[in-house]
C-alpha cells in the first residue's frame, strides 16, 4: 500500500475469515469498534478508528496525521470486542508513504 504524504485518502476492507480454501465474511456488527493501527519509520504509533459501511471497513486517513512522515510503514487492522483488540490480518501489512510533490512558487 501507497500513501501520499500530507494527503487525505480514505482506505476501505473488506475482512474476511479464511479456513483452507474456504473464505467467509466476518460478522462484523459482533465488534464495538475497529482501529487501524500504523507504524511509522520514526516509531510514532498512530491508531485510527474505523466504520463499517456495506460490510465493508472505512477508514479516513488525513493529511495532518502523515505529514513529515515518508517512508516505510507497517500496519494492521483490528477490532475490539468487550475491551479486547482482535487482530484480523494474519501477517502485518507493509506500505510506503511517499514524499508529497512540493510545487515551486510562482506556479
Amino acid at each position: 500500500m501507497i500513501l501520499l504524504e500530507g494527503s487525505d485518502t480514505q482506505i476501505k476492507f473488506k475482512i474476511q475469515e479464511i479456513e483452507g480454501s474456504v473464505k467467509s465474511d466476518l460478522n462484523l456488527t459482533q465488534y464495538d469498534k475497529f482501529l487501524w493501527v500504523l507504524a511509522f519509520v520514526d516509531e510514532s504509533q498512530l491508531e485510527l478508528v474505523g466504520k463499517v459501511e456495506n460490510g465493508v471497513v472505512v477508514f479516513d486517513i488525513f493529511g495532518e496525521n502523515t505529514i513529515w512522515k515518508a517512508g516505510t510503514l507497517k500496519m494492521d487492522i483490528r477490532g475490539l470486542k468487550e475491551m479486547k483488540k482482535v487482530r484480523f490480518n494474519a501477517k502485518t501489512i507493509k506500505g510506503k508513504i511517499l514524499s508529497s510533490i512540493k510545487m515551486p512558487d510562482g506556479m
